[in-house]
Formats: structure tokens, C-alpha cells, sequence
């Protein structure tokens, strides 16, 4: 009884290992050939049941709160990626609130990586601030997160979608500081360059 135990213990070992060696190899491949390139090896690692999204999603994390690079926002971009593209089939039980709450956190804080790099790179950080599935975009998500909200809205405007910022924040049940702050530098500016 106690082999039969210490098996499945050993099993579930190289399991996660093999996981997380998967894992490393989709973000080292992000680094060589790009966000798209570690999507799709995602994805079919994700339909070969290679690899979980929350392993995928807690090592985007990890990236991102550690190494605070391009690098680990890219990678977090391929995440989100794959996240949006297999949405449809993640089981039900699979699926939560905090879940959709990790997918928001993980597009604030890569797409201020993005947003805060010298240079900036306002390319990739418009693709992330909103990245992944559009079901935790939701007004309570806003609420929370008035912070990534603000961000939104800055990188919009400055990606020439001033209207859309502006459109996006008032919306909104109630501007926070952070939000209504954006708000009213946004119009500002906006009045500003139509002179």
C-alpha cells in the first residue's frame, strides 16, 4: 500500500515537472520567436492536457512580478493570448471569479511593463492593458482596479484612441481618483492638441 502511495506521489512529481519544464520551453520561445509562435504551442499543449492554465497563468505572474521585462510581459501577452483563443472550451468548473481577476491583474501589470520601459512601447502596451478574454472586463473588475482603468485609458489616448478613453471612463457608475484624474487629463489634452 505504502509503494502504490509513494508511485502516485512520485508520478504526480514529474507530472508538475514536466509541466513546468513545458512551461519554460513556451517562454523561452516567446523570447525567440514571438508572442504568436508561444501562443500556439500553448494552445496545443493546453489541448493535449500538457499543461494547465493556471500553471500557465501563475508563471506569467511570477514572470512579471520578478523580472519586470519585456520579456516576461511578452510572455504574459501569450498567456492572455491563449487564455482569449481556448476560452470557449475551459471546462466550467475550471472557471471563476478570481480566475477572471488573475487574467485582468496579469494585463495591468504587464502593460505597465510595456508602459513604463525606456523607450516606451506603447505597441505592446496596448495590446496587453486590455489582453486576453473580454469576459473580465466587467464594471466591478473597473471598480476594483481603478488603477489598471486609469493605465487603459492613458495608453488608449496615447495610442491616438483619445475618444475611446474618454468614452470608456464615462461609462463607468463613478470615476475614483484615479480614474476621474485620467478623465480630466485626457479631455484636457485633448482640448489642448485641437487648438
Amino acid at each position: 500500500m505504502r509503494l502504490a502511495g509513494l508511485a502516485l506521489v512520485l508520478l504526480a512529481v514529474a507530472a508538475c515537472s514536466s509541466e513546468a519544464s513545458k512551461l519554460e520551453n513556451v517562454y523561452l520561445l516567446s523570447q525567440s520567436k514571438g508572442q504568436a509562435a508561444a501562443a500556439a504551442e500553448m494552445r496545443k499543449a493546453w489541448y493535449a492536457k500538457d499543461i494547465t492554465l493556471q500553471a500557465a497563468i501563475s508563471l506569467a505572474h511570477d514572470k512579471v512580478e520578478k523580472q519586470k521585462d519585456i520579456a516576461a510581459a511578452t510572455f504574459a501577452a501569450a498567456v492572455l493570448q491563449t487564455v482569449a483563443e481556448v476560452e470557449p472550451d475551459i471546462p466550467q468548473k475550471d472557471i471563476n471569479d478570481f480566475f477572471y481577476v488573475r487574467l485582468g491583474t496579469l494585463a495591468a501589470n504587464s502593460a505597465a511593463i510595456a508602459w513604463n520601459a525606456q523607450p516606451r512601447d506603447l505597441a505592446l502596451a496596448r495590446k496587453l492593458v486590455l489582453a486576453g478574454p473580454k469576459t473580465w472586463q466587467t464594471d466591478k473588475y473597473w471598480m476594483d482596479h481603478a488603477d489598471h482603468d486609469a493605465l487603459a485609458s492613458y495608453i488608449l489616448f496615447e495610442n491616438n484612441e483619445g475618444t475611446e478613453a474618454l468614452d470608456r471612463l464615462r461609462s463607468r457608475p463613478e470615476l475614483l481618483d484615479e480614474t476621474a484624474k485620467a478623465y480630466d487629463e485626457i479631455e484636457k489634452e485633448m482640448r489642448r492638441r485641437r487648438r
